[in-house]
């Protein structure tokens, strides 16, 4: 049988350096070792933080976009509708001014709406005109005549119900307007 004894006399100061200088660079690369483990924990931790915060901002940031839209398209459906209520109070006092807000509400409702919504203010837009090219008709023949015959009169009862009907249903035609503010 082989006896694994060390003869501590026969070691030598320069043998004990060497082996003790070794042990004490193993022990001191192993503490390293486990606070690098350590640092590269806290730095996984750190970085699902900063994960979870920016998910957290990028729901914020979404939120804030869908809110500006909706104020936006909240204008175009006020611009429309004060529009529509003006000519149904009176198509005759309708000023350029109010028109043209209702042309551009037209025209932005393309980037802001379906175009189902575009094409429903094309609709009114030309109900809206009809109504006010037979109001001016009225006007002019009632000065010039004296009165409004049954059939003009008629014409625009119908242009006004027609205008009137769609004032009514605006707000299922902006309906795409309503939007759901739960997270995405």
């Amino acid at each position: 049988m082989v006896s694994c004894s060390i003869a501590w006399s026969s070691f030598s100061w320069e043998a004990f350096a060497t082996l003790t200088t070794g042990m004490l660079a193993v022990g001191g690369a192993m503490v390293i070792g486990l606070r690098q483990v350590g640092i590269t924990k806290r730095q996984a931790d750190i970085s699902e933080r900063q994960a979870a915060i920016m998910d957290r901002q990028a729901g914020i940031q979404a939120q804030s976009l869908r809110s500006d839209l909706f104020d936006r398209r909240l204008e175009n459906y006020e611009t429309v509708r004060n529009f529509m209520n003006a000519l149904l109070r009176d198509p005759n006092d309708l000023g350029i001014d109010q028109q043209n807000h209702f042309f551009m509400a037209k025209r932005e409702s393309q980037f802001l709406f379906s175009q189902k919504v575009s094409d429903h203010l094309d609709k009114i837009w030309a109900l809206c005109g009809e109504l006010n090219a037979i109001a001016s008709e009225m006007n002019q023949t009632r000065i010039s005549e004296g009165y409004v015959g049954v059939d003009l009169s008629q014409k625009h009862q119908n242009a006004y119900s027609a205008v009137s009907r769609e004032y009514k249903n605006l707000p299922d035609i902006y309906a795409e307007m309503k939007l759901d503010f739960a997270p995405t």
